[in-house]
């Protein structure tokens, strides 16, 4: 019997490519899956922690102030107008600007008709004199005759009513008199007060007219701040509350003299009025920005350098476990170097001071020192 020989079978071609193609496959995946873990394991080892300083929220008592925008005008502006018509200016004496005194001379008006008008009601007030003198000696006479009964009762009547229209013509001579004499008096025209001459119209040589406006005075150089608010800061402001205005670095303090009864329907606005002193640095018709200083109260602060603003939101960092941990604040008044905080933060959370802009959310941090919060202060 012949001798049996075993042959091997032969291994097919596509089974011995899959196995190569899923073992290459394998040692790709287990390589890739490694290597982000050990980049970020290089990252956090060689990238240094950022030094940083640290603070706390700090109590502080500031004054509670509502800012608004204005302009300053005249307390109370007087108009001067003529009172007279048809006479030209002769001689203008001021000037814009000038302050004058109560009764002194602005401008004097060509009163030559208005003195001819005045002799001419003086002269007719003496006919009329001299009409009621013949009439009462008439009168008299007129009364003794008929007593003795030598006229007829109809011509003593006569006599009687000639009287009453002699007293009549008199009385009518001496209102006419006594209108030339003011209309004279109008062609001075003078300072009805103290104050500021802030507008001149009339010219020398100008034709005047009844009402015609003249001059404008300041009313003892008296000016006031008028600032409109809405209603919400309207409603916490009282009279007497004390403001502070900023012109040119220049500041003013006043108080609050006014305020509107009423909102007005179509703004929800209504105005303050603040009186102001007496100081060369002001001029009606100057924008000035001011707060309304209120009532003291206690606030939580921070200093302005630890506050990110992103996106339309407040943040802070705070130091956790050598970590920047990105928190958002909520934010209220701001005053000098410090920013009011109303929510986000608790008393002893440890906020990075300064130096933010280069921080983001998860960096390593070292701490290298503490900022004291800040004391207590009034403004």
């Amino acid at each position: 019997m012949p001798k049996s020989v075993l042959a091997k079978a032969p291994v097919k071609p596509e089974r011995a490519f899959t196995a190569l193609l899923c073992f290459l496959i394998s040692c790709v995946l287990l390589v890739s899956g490694c290597k982000p873990k050990a980049d970020e394991s290089a990252n956090q080892t060689t990238r240094p922690a950022l030094k940083v300083q640290t603070t706390a929220l700090a109590t502080q008592s500031w004054q509670r102030t509502i800012h608004a925008t204005g302009s300053i005008v005249a307390r109370d502006e007087v108009l001067i107008g003529a009172e007279v018509s048809g006479v030209r200016a002769a001689d203008v004496q001021v000037e814009v600007g000038e302050t004058v005194k109560q009764g002194q001379l602005l401008v004097q008006l060509d009163d030559r008709l208005l003195r001819a008008d005045l002799a001419q009601a003086s002269a007719q007030r003496k006919q009329a004199h001299a009409a009621l003198l013949v009439a009462q000696t008439e009168s008299r006479r007129a009364l003794a005759l008929r007593e003795k009964k030598l006229i007829s009762e109809r011509d003593a009547d006569q006599a009687a009513a000639n009287l009453v229209s002699a007293q009549a013509g008199l009385e009518l001579a001496s209102a006419a008199l006594d209108y030339a004499k003011l209309r004279l008096s109008f062609s001075s025209v003078r300072a009805p007060n103290d104050g500021l001459i802030s507008a001149r119209t009339v010219q020398e040589g100008t034709l005047v007219a009844p009402g015609m406006e003249l001059f404008r005075i300041i009313k003892n150089g008296a000016l006031e701040w008028r600032a409109e608010l809405a209603s919400e800061p309207f409603s916490l402001i009282r009279l007497g509350d004390e403001v502070e205005l900023t012109l040119d670095s220049v500041r003013v303090a006043g108080r609050v003299r006014a305020m509107d009864a009423a909102l007005r329907m179509d703004t929800r606005t209504a105005l303050i009025y603040v009186d102001l002193p007496l100081q060369p640095a002001l001029r009606a018709g100057t924008f000035a920005r001011g707060k309304i200083l209120r009532e003291k109260r206690e606030v939580q602060t921070l200093p302005a350098s630890a506050i990110a603003r992103r996106d339309g939101f407040a943040y802070v960092f705070l130091l956790q476990d050598a970590k920047a941990v990105l928190r958002r604040v909520e934010l209220g008044e701001a005053q000098l170097d410090r920013i009011e905080i109303l929510g986000g933060l608790n008393p002893d959370d440890a906020v990075v001071a300064a130096g933010i802009g280069f921080l983001a959310d998860g960096d390593r941090v070292e701490e290298v020192g503490a900022v004291a919060p800040v004391g207590t202060s009034t403004r």
